[in-house]
């Protein structure tokens, strides 16, 4: 059987973005140059061995929290590569623009700690490390369509940068401790403690204030909020960090306490805010694939539990492997990240928001899909007998489209029919 074509119109393959591999190749060789440059540095000015451990230190928080954002971003799965250019510009890019900023400032003026870490930290470091954020939006697709991107990217920015300045504290610690007669390693694990255990959460709650204020500038429909929305989220992202510092220099231990409590009721208000966003692309999701489904006739019914269900997506993937081999596994992963792909461009189009080429890369997908169909396995129909809750806000797919909007193409407007009939539960060779 020979691959589809899935190129569309004249701008080549839809489904392909352009500037892929310059992205990778730059990820890697900022993040390597950076890596060995910075661990010769530290080594030069402590020590092999505090840099080892701070390092190892710096290292334990960030594979939990990356696995965290993972989890949020379950239902639009972001490109990989996008998230790692986002982590390495927080690690990397950010602390540069700092330093930047922070280096003349002291030469120049010398202010004092509390100053600097108040007003000084702040001001230079929320902007530089939100400049990945920024840059998104000049991508025709837009990294961050979402609440839920915004929280993703803004968090894996700040984790970037937590990951270097947390490097330097280490470090900094272990050789202060040396001079001062003890251990350094005692020094660098009292900052682990204090750094690592107690607010490892930090710099991503941070970022994800001006995370959120970018996805809701993408979402927003009104110029005046498209503007002040991100000016928003990066004043509350500097607020926060600058209370944080100011009490954490004052080292005054109910200013220290007061301060903790009050980002943790931001972490938890993000958390809150998250949680329902990701539930809401759940939602999207089941809608979208019924709906396509049912009026539009491009899969099966019994199909979507198996496409928006997180749980029995990875169920569909066990079982047929269990039944027709690893092959089979990988057509059904395929076949599902198709389908999750066209019903968030396909609720787009319904709401009159396309993304760009929005119909063209559905197109794209549905063939994609047409052409792993015939080797996917799937468990028996699963009837969901809990109601969906009704979405925050229903979508606009009803006739007449929404103003402005010109509605779905010509080539979607079939006649309502259900998906080919055949039993997924049967392995190809006994269908």
């Amino acid at each position: 059987m020979s691959a589809p074509d899935v190129r569309a119109g004249s701008g080549g393959d839809p489904l392909v973005q352009r500037g892929r591999k310059l992205l990778l190749v730059t990820v890697w060789v900022v993040g390597l140059v950076a890596a060995v440059g910075g661990t010769v540095a530290l080594v030069i000015a402590t020590s092999a061995g505090g840099v080892a451990l701070s390092i190892f230190y710096a290292l334990i928080p960030v594979p939990i929290l990356l696995a965290v954002f993972r989890w949020l971003d379950g239902y639009e799965r972001e490109p990989r590569r996008y998230l790692a250019a986002t982590f390495v510009w927080g690690a990397v890019g950010g602390v540069l623009i700092a330093l930047a900023v922070q280096l003349p400032v002291q030469e120049i003026w010398d202010p004092p700690m509390r100053i600097s870490a108040t007003y000084v930290a702040p001001l230079s470091e929320e902007p530089g490390k939100g400049v990945i954020l920024v840059l998104t939006l000049l991508r025709r697709r837009k990294v961050i369509d979402g609440i839920v991107d915004g929280f993703v990217y803004g968090g894996i920015a700040g984790l970037g940068f937590a990951f270097t300045e947390n490097v330097l504290y280490y470090s900094s610690a272990y050789t202060e401790a040396g001079e001062l007669d003890m251990p350094g390693a005692l020094g660098a694990t009292g900052t682990f403690f204090a750094r690592g255990i107690m607010t490892p959460f930090l710099h991503p709650v941070f970022t994800m204030c001006f995370g959120v204020g970018m996805a809701m500038a993408v979402l927003a429909r009104r110029r005046f909020t498209k503007v002040v929305a991100p000016l928003v989220g990066l004043a509350a992202a500097m607020l926060v960090h600058g209370g944080w510092n100011a009490a954490a220099s004052s080292q005054e231990p109910w200013w220290i306490l007061a301060a903790y409590a009050g980002v943790i009721a931001v972490l938890s208000g993000q958390i809150i805010w998250a949680l329902i966003a990701r539930r809401n692309e759940g939602r999207v999701l089941w809608m979208a694939l019924t709906d396509m489904a049912q009026r539009r006739g491009w899969l099966h019914v019994d199909e979507v539990p198996y496409l928006a269900r997180l749980g029995l997506r990875g169920r569909a993937r066990a079982y047929a492997r269990r039944t027709a081999g690893d092959g089979a596994a990988d057509a059904v992963r395929t076949y599902q990240r198709f389908a999750e792909s066209a019903a968030f461009l396909y609720d787009g189009v319904m709401r009159g928001r396309p993304k760009y080429r929005a119909v063209e890369r559905v197109d794209a997908l549905r063939a994609g899909m047409a052409y792993v169909r015939p080797s996917i396995v799937l468990p028996p129909p699963v009837r969901i007998v809990k109601r969906l809750p009704r979405p925050v806000r229903p979508p606009a797919w009803g006739h007449p489209p929404p103003r402005g909007h010109p509605g779905p193409p010509p080539g979607w407007q079939v006649p309502p029919q259900q998906g080919p009939v055949f039993p997924h539960h049967l392995p190809p060779g006994r269908r």
